[in-house]
């Protein structure tokens, strides 16, 4: 329902009905661009009940696996739950993204 400077992914109805009322952790495999060092966030959104707000990490030249946890609100009209990533800005190097998963629990 809300825009974000962000990207994000829809994540399927299968995803939305089996992470309502669970922990879920996201996983996102990230390093920096250019070799260098750079930061950026990830968030669990159910565009409807409730989001985890932008988790901050910082990525370096090497790829490495950044997690976040979040327990999941049950769902009422199902309006489709979204994975997002933020960068931190112009004034930063760029972050390389390229593997993301949902572990339900």
């Amino acid at each position: 329902m809300g825009r974000t400077g962000g990207n994000s992914i829809r994540l399927p109805g299968e995803i939305q009905a089996a992470a309502s009322g669970h922990h879920i952790v996201l996983s996102i495999v990230a390093r920096a661009a250019d070799n260098n060092q750079s930061r950026f966030a990830v968030a669990y959104s159910t565009n409807e009940v409730g989001n985890s707000g932008w988790r901050w990490f910082d990525a370096s030249a090497e790829w490495s696996v950044h997690t976040m946890e979040y327990d999941v609100p049950v769902m009422k009209d199902g309006r489709g739950d979204f994975a997002g990533i933020l960068a931190d800005g112009k004034d930063h190097p760029g972050t390389e993204f390229c593997y993301l998963a949902i572990t339900i629990s």
